[in-house]
């Protein structure tokens, strides 16, 4: 379980593919540092049961179930690419 700014933070270092928990509702959920190749810039893709943005500012403003993330009051993560979180981090 973490607070909004802790889970941007594991997002900005990269996160694999991930559940989280929101409330009752589940969501797979992956963060990706990559380099634009047109305009040489390091940009995140991140994805959201399988909807794809290009930048960190948009999953924050993604509603989740009608509220953005740092509506919560906590997120729970379930699972890093099929592990414990707590053996990730």
């Amino acid at each position: 379980e973490v607070n909004y700014g802790d889970f941007i933070n594991l997002c900005r270092k990269g996160l694999p593919v991930s559940i989280i928990k929101l409330d009752n509702e589940y969501y797979n959920i992956s963060c990706v540092l990559y380099e634009d190749i047109d305009t040489e810039n390091y940009k995140f893709l991140c994805t959201v049961n399988n909807k794809r943005f290009r930048s960190l500012e948009t999953l924050k403003n993604y509603k989740f179930n009608g509220k953005k993330l740092n509506e919560y009051n906590k997120i729970i993560i379930m699972e890093i690419d099929n592990h414990d979180p707590k053996d990730f981090y």
